[in-house]
This record gives C-alpha cells, structure tokens and sequence, in this order.
C-alpha cells in the first residue's frame, strides 16, 4: 500500500536532554527521528523540516528521507518525559501526524565520528561545502553533524543529519553564523578551492524547481500556511537569482576567510 503511513508503536528516548527530536520505532520495523508538531514555535515548522529535506537532497547532498508517521494520543500520554520541555515543564505536542527520517546509526556500519586519519577515505568529501553553503545561506541556524556510512571495504560516506531545530533566523554577524553551522571537527574540511565554488554554481544551474515545488505539495497542510511557504518560496527565488546567488556566494568566500577556517583558503 503506496499511502500507508506507518504508526510509531514505541517512544524510545529523546537523542538529548535539550533536541525536541525522539528516537521511535514504528509498525514498519524502522526507527526514525520524530519531531512533532508545535504551534508555540513557528521557527521550527514540520514544514520546514520536510522542505529542507528535499532541497538538500535535490542538491546533490546524502541525507535521510523524510515520511510522514502516525501517534496515538495513548502513546503520546504513556511517554510523558518525551514530551517537550520548555522552561522546566512538560508540554504535550499534538498527536496524530508526525515528521520522520530514517534513523541512520541502527546500521551497524554507521558512525558517529571517524579518526581524522580516515577523513581521506569520506567519498564525498568536499560536499562539507555544500552543507555549510547552504546552512550559512539561511536554511538552518543550528550546527549539522553527519554520519559516516562505510561503503565498500575502506571508505565512507558522509550524510548529513540534523536533530536540531530548523529556524531561517541569520546571525547579525557572519563569522558567528558560519561557525554555529559548521561541522563540530573543523579539520574534516578540504582546502576550499575555486573548483568548490564552481560546483556550488553548478548546483544550482541543474536544480530542477519544478520538482521542488511539487514537493512542497506533499507536505500536510497542517504543517504549513501561506506566510511560511511564501517565506521558503523567496529564500529559494533568491538563491535562483544569478546575481543574488553571486552575492551570496562572494559573502561565503569572504565570510570563510575571516572565519577559523580561513587556513583552508589557499587559493583565494
């Protein structure tokens, strides 16, 4: 059944004492990363999540798909320290549809963090860029981590997850904004080159909108209104923009060099 939405039978913890994402298990033998509907905080729309999932995806980047999952109000109410916390106090989220994405580290060959002497054997290496891009460009104000899935006998690849908050909120200062989105180990980026740079414009020249937009369509309509889904139609109209993209990407470069990353800079 195409349109079955899997229900989540088990709430098993929260991945940290401050994340608003749960770790669940659903009738479908996965385990997912669930967040649930707030309408206290509309800087972090399920809208948001699932639309930012696809962007990055349609960018080329390794990231988890997202579904929508199924909670019982019974369920809900057996899992109380589950429940988001807000100045100490517990407050019950919505029952009924919920965001999910694949919970990676299941795999027995999913890793945390590698040593930085297996850093040369991440595939994809350089699409560290990409995600810092894109994060820095306003998609995200909360640092991303990633993954490492062991492909082949000695390689990896890196995907990209977030069990943070989605928020569009930028920095006044830009450094300050690059740093809070970079990946925790600074020393797992490449020399930033003009080829990255170029790559990041050719990102964007074979985005295919059409399907973007079509995408926003499968999201609940409970999940959204008019004003956010304007606001996510101009972020990305601005970044489609061959001089607003320009814009951004000569703030990146600029923003890298002032940042502590400015060592990887050697060509610019």
């Amino acid at each position: 059944m195409a349109n079955h939405i899997p229900s989540l039978t088990l709430l098993v913890r929260k991945l940290s004492r401050t994340s608003r994402s749960i770790l669940g298990l659903a009738d479908d033998g996965n385990l997912y990363v669930v967040k649930f509907l707030d309408n206290r905080d509309m800087h972090d729309s399920l809208f948001s999540e699932c639309v930012g999932t696809d962007f990055y995806h349609a960018c080329g980047l390794s990231v988890p798909g997202w579904r929508t999952l199924q909670i019982s109000s019974k369920l809900m109410d057996l899992n109380l320290d589950c429940w988001v916390n807000e100045r100490g106090e517990g407050t019950r989220p919505t029952e009924g549809l919920c965001f999910g994405s694949r919970f990676l580290a299941a795999s027995r060959h999913a890793y945390p963090i590698l040593p930085e002497s297996y850093y040369q054997d991440i595939v994809n290496r350089r699409s560290v860029w990409l995600a810092l891009f894109l994060d820095y460009c306003g998609f995200t104000a909360s640092k991303r981590t990633a993954l490492f899935c062991k492909v082949g006998r000695s390689h990896y690849e890196a995907a990209f997850v977030k069990h943070g908050n989605s928020s569009t909120v930028r920095d006044q200062n830009s450094v300050a904004q690059l740093m809070a989105c970079a990946y925790p180990d600074k020393r797992i980026y490449p020399c930033f080159s003009p080829e990255d740079v170029k790559g990041i414009r050719d990102v964007f020249r074979g985005l295919d909108t059409s399907q973007l937009l079509q995408q926003c369509d499968l999201v609940p309509e409970e999940w959204t209104s008019a004003n956010e889904h304007a606001a996510w139609l101009e972020q990305l109209n601005g970044l489609w923009d061959r001089k607003a993209l320009d814009w951004w990407i000569d703030d990146f470069c600029a923003t890298v060099r002032q940042s502590p990353l400015q060592g990887l800079c050697r060509y610019f």
